[in-house]
Order: C-alpha cells, then sequence, then structure tokens
C-alpha cells in the first residue's frame, strides 16, 4: 500500500504495520518496481534520469532495495527460469 505526498511517497505493509517514506529518488525507484524490473534495466533508467554512475546508482540502489527488503516492502529475487 503507497499513497504519494508531492514528490515523497509513503510505503506501508498492512500484514506488518511497517511504514517508510521515500523521497523523490526513492518515489521513482519504488514506481518503477511496481511491476518485476531486471536490475540492469531498472539502473539503466536510474541513469539515464539522473547525473549519476552506473557503478554508484547500482550501490545504492542495491542499499535501498536491501532496506525495503528488510522491512517487507519488496521482494528481491531472480526471474523465473520458466521451467
Amino acid at each position: 500500500m503507497f499513497t504519494e505526498l508531492g514528490d515523497k511517497t509513503m510505503t506501508m505493509n498492512i500484514e506488518t504495520g511497517n511504514y517508510h517514506e521515500l523521497n523523490s529518488i526513492g518515489s521513482a525507484i519504488w514506481r518503477e518496481i511496481e511491476q518485476p524490473v531486471q536490475i540492469d534495466l531498472l539502473r539503466d533508467r536510474l541513469c539515464n534520469r539522473y547525473d549519476v554512475s552506473p557503478e554508484q546508482c547500482l550501490s545504492e540502489m542495491s542499499d535501498f532495495l536491501t532496506e525495503l527488503s528488510a522491512l517487507q516492502m519488496v521482494v528481491v529475487g531472480k526471474e523465473p527460469t520458466g521451467n
């Protein structure tokens, strides 16, 4: 569950009660991951949008997604193999 407030987004896991306020960049990532997306594609989209190197983007994005995963707000996993 989430709501946008200006350039920020408030997210809440209704099962755990965990909530998180996302800044404008976190909000952009949140919108990008509403549907499953490969990490490389997400990195490329963010690098095109913001003035950041691919290495820095991947590092900070990974930290952010790890934090959201720890709050049980997202599931970070591998793409299904189709078996």
